[in-house]
């Protein structure tokens, strides 16, 4: 009988830490994730989100706009790449992002919500 050779699933365990507040180990987690697949978008998303929630804006920038060039239909990839360019203070870029992102899914909830909150921010209104 073969040895069975674990295998872990570095995504689940960075979900499991980030759930448990663990933003460190959930980022460690998810950067072995987005290693062991570089073309997963999604790794790289996960990847993103915990690094912007750990205020490492220019790396999730970076790691956001590597899972648009692997998936530029992502509306969600759009939105946080907004939500982390208003963190920067781009409010063209955060518009762009969102724009793209309304595009793409015109009922996109929290889109169309940071899209009106960045018009109320701008004193403007469509």
């Amino acid at each position: 009988m073969g040895a069975y050779i674990f295998q872990p699933d570095w995504t689940e365990m960075g979900i499991n830490f980030q759930k448990q507040g663990n933003l460190q180990a959930a980022a460690k987690a998810f950067l072995k994730a987005a290693e062991e697949h570089p073309d997963n978008p999604t790794a790289l998303s996960n990847l993103a989100l915990v690094m912007f929630e750990l205020k490492h804006y220019i790396p999730a920038l970076v790691l956001l706009k590597k899972s648009l060039q692997l998936d530029s239909g992502n509306a969600d990839a759009h939105n946080n790449v907004a939500v982390i360019l208003r963190a920067l203070q781009d409010w063209a870029g955060m518009r762009k992002s969102l724009q793209t992102a309304i595009q793409i899914q015109p009922t996109h909830i929290q889109a169309v919500n940071n899209y009106a909150s960045l018009l109320h921010l701008q004193g403007q209104s469509e």
